[in-house]
């Protein structure tokens, strides 16, 4: 006798939520360095430097940005780039820093300001001692100290110097 072979079928349709639905702790970033209102000379080397977190994944990219405009991508700690001042410009800047986690969830840190000076030069000078005469330090030390003072007073110009 045969019987008739009869396959029920039944198809189950789950709808998964994706895995960005998971992701329930946002990107946390805050930059460290430089602090706003910070002032730079134009031949000074800066760290723009951040603390970037995800608590619930890891960090793909963090991206630095000085005026809205990138100027350099890391995709490992330490989220620290090194810059020249003078390659901003001078006068005030907004910096910035944008992180990607490893679902695409993005996120950017307050701005902070800060200025670029012109440069300031620096003054040397040479204390040169007769052949006849012995090294007496109190004379170096005074050079030193007015060297100092000119310099104080330099930059202090040079920070007075009207915009036009």
């Amino acid at each position: 006798m045969k019987f008739p072979l009869v396959v029920l079928a039944q198809i189950v349709v789950v709808t998964l939520p994706s895995i960005a639905g998971f992701d329930t702790s946002p990107i946390q970033i805050q930059i460290l360095n430089p602090t706003n209102g910070t002032v730079l000379r134009a031949h000074e080397e800066s760290a723009l430097q951040a603390d970037v977190v995800d608590l619930d994944g890891f960090i793909s990219q963090v991206e630095f940005f000085a005026d809205a405009k990138s100027f350099g991508r890391l995709r490992s700690r330490p989220f620290s780039f090194s810059f020249q001042a003078e390659a901003l410009g001078q006068g005030p800047h907004l910096l910035s820093v944008a992180a990607v986690d490893n679902r695409g969830n993005t996120a950017s840190s307050e701005t902070v300001q800060i200025t670029v000076l012109p440069s300031a030069p620096v003054v040397r000078a040479v204390y040169l001692i007769p052949s006849n005469r012995t090294f007496n330090p109190a004379y170096s030390n005074a050079v030193y100290v007015a060297l100092t003072n000119l310099q104080g007073w330099y930059s202090a110009q040079l920070n007075t110097i009207p915009e036009g």
